[in-house]
């Protein structure tokens, strides 16, 4: 039987990176998350709609459904009078045009906590770092470079600039 599974990962530097389409972007403004069916946590493949108003992935609620006597809602419960909800077609479009632009466009990459361009490379910790985290109380001693200037660096003088 197929269950909704709660999502646990331990936190890394690195985890608080995420792309975000490019500014000029129609869908900058949509969260990849508002796009992502909540039984397999990807964003929508042929999504359904049930009399419940909730969406999933076809070949999810199927799988949900299958050898169920009753078919319910896998976030609701509420039971589903369908055996074959119909295509959620404004949703899908919408995460087609996504997923689209998301594999065409350039990304840039900014911080998860404050969702700012990460303008900034902590030379201590090597890693790009928005102005805020920059600004913040922890750490107050490192030492910072624009990114632009940081990668353009052979990677010699990376290794010098990024010894203490």
């Amino acid at each position: 039987m197929l269950q909704l599974q709660e999502r646990r990962v331990k936190l890394q530097p690195a985890d608080f990176l995420h792309t975000d389409p490019s500014p000029g972007d129609s869908m900058a403004s949509r969260s990849e998350e508002d796009l992502c069916c909540p039984v397999c946590q990807d964003v929508f493949r042929d999504p359904v709609l049930l009399p419940c108003s909730h969406s999933f992935c076809k070949d999810c609620v199927k799988s949900w459904w299958k050898d169920k006597e009753v078919k319910e809602c896998p976030v609701c419960k509420r039971k589903s009078s369908r055996s074959q909800p119909p295509v959620n077609l404004a949703l899908k479009n919408v995460c087609e045009t996504f997923l689209q632009e998301r594999d065409q466009s350039p990304s840039h990459v900014i911080c998860n906590l404050h969702s700012k361009k990460l303008r900034l490379f902590c030379l201590d910790h090597q890693q790009p770092v928005c102005v805020i985290c920059r600004d913040s109380e922890q750490p107050t001693d490192h030492r910072f470079r624009p990114v632009e200037e940081a990668a353009k660096q052979p990677k010699r003088s990376f290794r010098k600039l990024w010894s203490p």
